[in-house]
């Protein structure tokens, strides 16, 4: 505690020069916890407005994950939700990038009236995706479907509901593929897990790929396949392929089951499956769900 505080004054020591050297005329701030605190401060020393931006609920982080936001600095969750709630409740502007964070902010103090939803950004290279048979032939080289994730291969992105998910799917159609574009500390135990079900020939574990090849990966398969997508929902829907995603976050905000892509129970893996198999048993229906979502973004996201 000694430290993290001293590190923090010295910090402060350095913010505020800077910021009256600048003249600044507002300070931001990118989470409500340690970032937040110092732009709190900030503001309020020099008389500034601060604005703190919201991109993840951090209560679900902790109730699922068990995970602090800045556990090096704070040595219990209640006091780091402590100061992020002061934090919030003093904001002069809250932004969210989805509904779904806003009201995280405004559950956690933010003022209703200066927490604003804003819209998500995707790169125009996903909805210039096309379709690749030079991808599909080395990621998926046999004649079944494929299947494609990107993303981190972390443990709030529930990496290995993917593998789970891929066996329930090969005992339908044996010769489907997952190609994962990402990296992360679950990637072995992927592997491994999917040793033990017998579809480690079907699992691609592809790395980390440059924008063009992830938009042509997403464009190529056949359904993409996420338990935790965060804003890759938003580019994938973008490339007209078919979604298949928990009911979590705020993909319910971009996804409407059975009509522009599908949504299962959260870690029900069984149902994920399950509506991954029925996109792959109707094709034509799968098109036309991804091209509805595709239609639709530009007013949803």
């Amino acid at each position: 505690m000694t430290r993290s505080l001293w590190r923090e004054i010295r910090f402060l020591l350095w913010l505020l020069p800077f910021l009256a050297r600048s003249r600044a005329s507002i300070v931001t701030a990118t989470n409500p916890y340690l970032q937040g605190l110092n732009a709190a401060l900030a503001g309020r020393l020099l008389g500034l407005p601060y604005a703190v931006i919201i991109t993840r609920d951090y209560d679900w982080d902790w109730a699922v994950l068990g995970k602090q936001a800045f556990r090096s600095v704070y040595p219990t969750r209640r006091l780091e939700r402590a100061v992020g709630r002061w934090v919030l409740r003093h904001a002069d502007l809250v932004l969210a990038d989805r509904e779904y964070y806003r009201q995280f902010a405004v559950r956690n103090g933010a003022a209703p009236e200066r927490a604003i939803a804003t819209r998500v950004l995707a790169d125009s290279a996903f909805a210039a995706g096309r379709p690749a048979a030079e991808l599909r032939g080395r990621y998926a080289p046999g004649s079944g479907p494929m299947l494609a994730y990107v993303g981190r291969l972390d443990a709030d992105k529930f990496p290995l509901d993917l593998v789970e998910c891929l066996g329930l799917v090969c005992q339908r159609f044996p010769d489907a593929t997952l190609v994962c574009a990402g990296t992360g500390a679950l990637a072995t135990e992927m592997q491994r897990r999917a040793a033990e079900l017998g579809v480690q020939d079907q699992l691609r574990l592809a790395g980390a790929l440059d924008l063009d090849e992830l938009a042509g990966l997403l464009a190529t398969c056949d359904v993409v396949v996420a338990p935790h997508m965060g804003y890759t929902l938003v580019e994938a829907g973008l490339t007209g392929v078919p979604i298949v995603t928990y009911d979590y976050d705020f993909h319910a905000e971009i996804i409407a089951d059975g009509e522009t892509g599908y949504l299962a129970p959260l870690r029900d893996v069984n149902a994920l499956a399950e509506r991954v198999c029925r996109v792959l048993a109707d094709p034509d229906g799968a098109r036309a769900i991804g091209a509805r979502l595709r239609e639709r973004l530009p007013a949803r996201a």
